[in-house]
């Protein structure tokens, strides 16, 4: 039966069909002539007005991609439906049932092979409207909106069953359509998990229609009745005892572009039965999740989808179509383009106007969102919108501290003007505009108006933008604040131009234009540019190559060296270098000196202006600032002519290049003019492997002027010789190259014919003796850092020099790695650029990032993004004790990361791996919690002995004393009992040497500090330092913190009554014990449900803690707090008791709660523990484990104990209720402290209720789960499925499950000659040795295997 499973997953296509159902029903809808009938638009129209209601935001959903608003009831506060009837039904419980009504059909329905049946469908009016809370979605879906439709109406699609399922279990779900309508009916259940609160049923009639204005509707309604539903639901055995819950509202789905649609949700759903209406509301976001999951199916990459929506955006209306109000608007705000503005921004877009008028109508578009949030506004949404082209935004930006946040509400109005101009104008709205942000948000209203004015030029291929923008703030903001902010407040004109920059293929057509002019050859130059160039080469023509002196290159293929004229101490350099293009394109793009890629260089060199004046084809004026970047010295002004010319034969180009004075670039006071002369010769070589070669040779000397140093401008003119360098690699080749080069020696290679010369034979042959060598014992095998790769080292007798060996295995034939090694020409060899390593030696990797927070998918990742999510290992490293349980909440934590985990099997260990290298980096996280427990549980212990101590010296507090050091002495004799269990294998002193450690007092520190670093377990140990530390924790907090502090609560209760002086030592060692057992019972708690392996291997118990970081920690100091109150609440409790009557009162309230334990437990035959022991050691075992177990459930609360192995969720739940009213009770007998019990009493039931509150809410079932411990062993066998699974019953107590006992031994003997073939992973000698003897094959019982074996104690959902 195993095997089936597995055989589903391996041919699984259900995605593949489900998307093909999709995409038929989609063109189905898309082309359908049919019209609604009367009867199906009236139930259209009767939901379609219940959108026209009073919505308010949910809150916490303002930035969310998600809009999600909501009408709470408040009237309703019971609802009761009448149960569904059962009787027996011909299918399986739960079986998922699609049936069509009718055999002939002529929609898409009827084509499909799926079963056919007649029924006859009506309307049955109900007897009485329900009423209960209305929820609303919006947002835009990345498809059709047909086949947005599709998706809801194939009701029946394998990914909503496989999740139905998982979800609500195999309960009742089905589909009937009707053909030749626009009808079908459905029927859904919900699985509650809560004791006594039945399951829902909701039987729903689905009806579409297409709008005139092309919109798709899909109205959904409980006021429809089919016979096919209601036979289900009468005869179905799972819908037995369910409640029938109502549901009616309608989806929307408006075009936006042809693979972009707006989709609204209205609904309503009605649980019937006893559900409070505050569950309901509660509830409703999470009934919204059909919206989310909609979204998540079909997103794709946000730029993509802003671009098909701007290029399907309406134009604008003509500015004369605009009416009275909008006019006045317009024209108010058009007035600021000829008054003073706060602030004004030009630039040149490289888009059409119509899609940057779009992209700035988009005002939350997925780029802005994304911006949006990376500058952290609190909100951004669109709140009202009168037209496609005028609508009201608002936008909380997000100020500088101490300054409270700023909210612009804004309206947009666009048009066009008659000169072809696109207008967006904003205006600022009136005060008395309120928005719905989901929460009150502390802000200072602002106000902003302003215009942006897009212009086409070059044939609408282009178009200038030009924004000027008039704010206020609010309130009082610095003026340095405001200067700060001014260009963020033009930001938008950065955006569009970064969004819409095309600067690759503006610059790639003007360099192309150039070069065409370049190689027309047929440029004249002038008189005086003939002269230029003459002059400027005659000045270097009498320097020759031996006066050159070589320079040091940091680029392999540049050669650099230097020159002095003589009597000068300026320096001349020159370099040279191949370029791996054709002279006119290199010459072009160094000649293009306002090319968008040199003026990013130029800004990134330290330049401040850059301007070109053309006189002609050959011939410029260029100009260019740069700035020193040394404190006291101007930024330097160049101004040249710059001339080309080639040369007689057409092979070699000149470009020279000297100052010059000219009027359009004059001096200017804030620069120091420099001088510089510039020779550049571009020379034709020969191709290689029909790639182009041109030789280039820069010579320059630079005079910077002023008072520095000869020297220093020496050193700056040699270093400005690295533009080559640049040029170089931005034509580099080198790949293309080099496997030409390779082929040509794998050619030649392949076409030897075998022949070697008598000198080469020997060479060969004294290889081969040389390899022979390492094949002697003196070799020595050498660890490399590849496991891919073997070395080994050898020594020939008589000599001293090593000889190396290697071997590695390569993906490429013999004579490919010979042609690879031959090649010794090849740039790949030589090129720094393939052989630099970067070595991280500043410690850089083992910095702790702060942890931020993300949304996006995988496919809207931006490189912010991505920084932060990488930052953001570092610090869930930090705060778990595994690698494996940091990656796990990493990955939880960012939804592209749980993409990549999907995607890519190898994603998690990979970085399982990472995080394990990493964690020493970051482990004081780790040590930090660990060195807190330890302190804690050390400063316990020295605050009792202090205690004993006092008692002891205080007349009539020995009794006290004696208590506490009893206590005291338990803790360390447990404590003792676990180094001797550890450790009495292993050598004697290291067992005494852990015997001193308890006995300081130290052991809690020592502990921590092993597992803090790693320590693993020992060779003669029993448990490793993490079960050793949590022994250790347990014997404390039910020896020692919990007993102890209802001593000293019960001195200090005492002391009180007799009107003496309280000592402040006594409450601070009440106060520690508190909070050491609150730490310690959190921590338990906490480690074991955020383990990624039980948290997989049992989803429905493990996971309620949440996976943002935030949610983890608000719970963690829940469960802290919530333990040490805890403890107080019934330390006060059993006190009162002893101080009102004697320990008597105690011992018997004390007995009757354990005893009443220990019924229940007897009575559901759930007495056995799980640990596998046999014997007597299994009822000491039991009898302890319950007695201990249900001790530290009264006084810590671990919440981990709620697990049916243990207490069970039920008995947890009423343990808690019981412990808070045994805390009131104890004023009856003690009334003087009423008001200590309801306050301790109060604040822990606070704390508990924001425990509920921040928990995953689909857990809350397991906190009254009566689930015992022996079906909750069973369960692995029965509903685990896979043998991984089933084979875990082995780690429970044998008399747990010997009702299925026959079922295991029968599933062993089935399996067990497969597992042998197969080794599956788990089938290994520890597994097999958990193996009862009767249990094992006849023939390996037969040959005695496993006689004498003992059963080990293994980890289960309790371990």
């Amino acid at each position: 039966m195993s095997l089936l499973p597995k055989l589903f997953d391996l041919f699984d296509r259900s995605p593949e069909i489900d998307n093909h159902t999709y995409v038929e029903l989609a063109e189905y809808f898309k082309t359908a002539t049919t019209e609604a009938s009367r009867e199906e638009n009236e139930l259209i129209d009767e939901v379609v007005k219940y959108d026209d209601q009073d919505w308010k935001r949910v809150p916490g959903t303002v930035n969310e991609p998600i809009e999600f608003f909501q009408v709470l009831a408040t009237t309703h506060l019971w609802g009761a439906a009448p149960k569904s009837s059962t009787s027996t039904s011909d299918s399986p419980p739960g079986k998922a049932v699609r049936t069509i009504v009718s055999k002939t059909s002529d929609s898409l329905l009827g084509k499909t092979a799926r079963s056919i049946a007649k029924s006859s469908s009506g309307l049955v009016s109900p007897d009485s409207e329900v009423e209960g809370a209305w929820g609303k979605a919006t947002t835009n879906i990345d498809v059709a909106a047909e086949q947005g439709l599709a998706y809801f109406w194939h009701f029946m699609a394998y990914a909503s069953n496989n999740k139905a399922q998982r979800d609500h279990g195999r309960l009742l779900r089905m589909q009937v359509d009707v053909p030749g309508s626009h009808s079908s009916y459905t029927v859904a259940s919900a699985r509650i998990p809560f004791p006594g609160v039945d399951n829902r049923v909701f039987p729903v009639r689905w009806t579409w229609r297409r709008e005139k204005n092309g919109d798709f509707v899909l109205g959904f309604t409980f006021k429809g009745s089919n016979e096919h539903v209601e036979r289900a639901i009468r005869e179905d055995e799972r819908a037995a005892g369910c409640t029938r819950g109502t549901t009616q509202g309608f989806w929307r789905f408006k075009p936006l572009a042809p693979n972009v649609c707006s989709a609204t949700l209205v609904f309503q759903a009605v649980m019937g039965g006893r559900i409070p209406v505050i569950a309901m509301n509660w509830s409703l976001k999470s009934a919204l999740s059909f919206a989310e999951s909609f979204r998540d199916k079909y997103e794709r990459n946000g730029k993509a989808v802003d671009a098909e929506l701007r290029l399907w955006f309406p134009p604008p209306p003509p500015v004369e179509t605009l009416n009275e109000e909008q006019a006045g608007v317009a024209q108010g705000c058009l007035a600021l383009e000829t008054d003073v503005a706060l602030g004004k921004a030009m630039s040149t877009l490289d888009c059409i106007a119509s899609e940057a008028f779009a992209y700035q109508f988009a005002a939350c578009g997925r780029e802005k969102m994304r911006i949006s949030e990376e500058e952290g506004d609190r909100a951004r949404v669109v709140f009202k919108e009168h037209t496609t082209h005028d609508f009201e935004w608002a936008v909380v930006k997000k100020m500088p501290f101490p300054l409270t946040k700023r909210e612009f509400l804004s309206r947009f109005l666009g048009f066009k003007e008659p000169t072809g101009d696109l207008v967006v104008i904003c205006e600022a709205l009136p005060d008395s505009t309120k928005v719905d942000y989901g929460a009150n948000l502390k802000v200072v209203r602002g106000k902003t108006t302003g215009v942006f004015r897009f212009k086409p030029i070059n044939d609408n291929t282009q178009c200038e933008v030009t924004l000027v923008q008039h704010g206020d703030a609010g309130g009082i903001v610095p003026e340095r604040v405001v200067v700060a902010k001014i260009p963020q407040a033009l930001s938008p004109v950065a955006e569009m131009r970064e969004l819409f920059q095309r600067d690759d293929a503006i610059d790639g057509a003007k360099r192309s234009e150039l070069a065409a002019i370049i190689n027309t050859h047929s440029v004249d130059l002038t008189g005086k540019s003939q002269r230029l160039v003459k002059s400027v080469t005659d000045k270097f023509a009498s320097l020759s190559d031996a006066a050159f002196e070589k320079l040091d290159s940091p680029d392999f293929f540049v050669n650099m060296s230097v020159a002095f004229k003589e009597g000068s101490s300026a320096a001349i350099g020159r370099a040279t270098t191949i370029v791996d293009a054709p002279i006119a394109e290199v010459a072009a793009w160094e000649l293009a000196k306002t090319s968008r890629e040199n003026q990013k260089a130029h800004v990134a060199f330290g330049g401040l202006d850059r301007n070109l004046k053309k006189i002609n084809d050959n011939q410029d004026i260029f100009h260019v600032v740069y700035d020193l970047s040394i404190p006291g010295f101007l930024p330097r002004q160049f101004v040249s002519r710059v001339v080309w010319e080639w040369a007689a034969d057409e092979t070699e180009l000149t470009v020279v290049a000297d100052s010059v004075e000219h009027t359009d670039f004059p001096k200017r006071k804030e620069y120091l003019r420099a001088s510089s002369t510039v020779v550049v010769k571009y020379k034709q070589e020969a191709e290689v492997g029909e790639i182009p070669q041109t030789k280039v040779t820069w010579t320059q000397k630079v005079d910077l002027g002023g008072r520095i140093p000869k020297w220093a401008q020496n050193r700056q003119g040699v270093g400005q010789l690295m533009y080559l360098s640049t040029m170089r690699k931005r034509f580099d080749k080198s790949l293309a190259m080099d496997a030409a080069s390779n082929l040509r020696v794998l050619t030649m290679i392949q076409n030897h014919d075998g022949n070697y010369s008598e000198r080469e034979e020997e060479i060969l042959e004294e290889g081969q003796k040389m390899l022979a060598l390492f094949e002697q014992q003196k070799s020595k095998e050498l660890k490399m850092s590849s496991p891919t790769t073997q070395a080994k080292m050898a020594f020939k007798d008589g000599q001293s020099h090593a000889y190396g060996w290697s071997s590695a295995v390569v993906r490429a034939s013999p004579a490919q790695v010979l042609a690879f090694v031959w090649d010794t020409n090849k740039r790949a060899g030589i090129y720094a650029d393939y052989l630099e390593k970067t070595l991280d030696e500043d410690g850089e990797h083992s910095k702790l990032m702060p942890a931020g927070g993300s949304k996006a998918k995988l496919c809207n990742m931006s490189e912010k993004q991505a920084k932060v999510i990488g930052g953001a290992l570092a610090s869930c490293i930090a705060a778990n004790l595994t690698a494996s349980a940091a990656v796990d909440e990493w990955i939880l934590r960012y939804p592209a990361m749980r993409e990549l985990e999907r995607e890519y099997v190898w994603f998690r260990p990979m970085m399982n791996t990472i995080a394990q290298r990493l964690l020493e980096s970051v482990s004081w996280g780790i040590k930090m919690r660990l060195y807190t427990g330890a302190g804690l549980s050390t400063m316990d212990l020295i605050s009792d002995v202090y205690m004993i101590y006092m008692y002891a010296t205080t007349e009539g507090q020995q009794g006290t004393a004696l208590s506490l050091g009893i206590m005291v002495g338990l803790c360390m004799l447990g404590q003792l009992l676990i180094v001797f269990a550890q450790r009495h294998k292993g050598p004697r002193r290291v067992m005494l040497k852990e015997m001193l450690i308890v006995l300081t007092g130290i052991a809690p520190g020592i502990h921590a500090m092993r597992v803090a670093n790693g320590a693993q377990q020992a060779e003669h140990a029993t448990i490793d330092p993490g079960m050793e530390l949590t022994c250790t924790r347990g014997l404390e907090m039910a020896f020692e913190s919990c007993p102890g502090t209802v001593v000293q609560v019960y001195a200090l209760i005492r002391l009180m009554r007799d009107g003496k002086a309280t000592s402040k030592a006594a409450l601070g060692s009440i106060i520690v014990s508190a909070l050491t057992t609150g730490f310690s019972a959190a921590t338990i708690s906490y480690d074991f449900d955020v383990n990624p392996q039980r948290r997989r291997d049992e989803p429905d118990f493990y996971g309620y803690i949440p996976d943002a970081a935030l949610g983890r920690t608000l719970v963690f100091g829940c469960m802290i707090v919530n333990g040490a109150l805890l403890l107080l609440v019934r330390s006060v409790s059993l006190a009162l008791l002893a101080a009102a009557g004697g320990g008597r009162w105690v011992l018997a309230y004390l007995a009757g709660d354990m005893g009443l334990y220990f019924v229940y437990k007897l009575l559901r035959c759930d007495l056995w523990h799980w640990i596998p022991l046999e014997g007597a050691a299994s009822v000491v075992e039991s009898v302890l484990e319950r007695l201990v177990v249900k001790v530290l459930v009264d006084f810590t609360g671990v919440v981990q104990f709620r697990a049916p192995g243990e207490l069970g969720g039920a008995y947890f739940t009423f343990n808690m209720i019981m412990a808070l009213a045994a805390s009131f009770a104890s004023t009856r007998v003690y009334p003087d402290a009423a008001v200590i019990v309801a306050s301790l009493s109060g604040a822990w039931a606070c704390v508990t209720l924001c425990f509920a509150l921040l928990v995953k809410r689909g857990f809350l079932g397991t906190f009254f789960s009566l689930e015992t411990g022996h079906a909750w062993a069973k369960s692995y066998f029965l509903d685990g499925g896979g043998d991984e699974v089933k084979k875990r019953i082995f780690e429970h107590n044998r008399r747990q499950w010997r009702s299925v006992r026959g079922e295991v031994r029968e599933w062993i003997e089935a399996g067990w000659e497969r597992w042998e073939e197969e080794r599956p992973g788990w089938f290994d000698e520890a597994w097999k040795a958990t193996v009862d003897e009767d249990m094992l094959p006849t023939a390996r019982a037969g040959a005695g295997g496993g006689e004498g074996r003992v059963a080990p104690v293994s980890g289960g959902r309790d371990a």
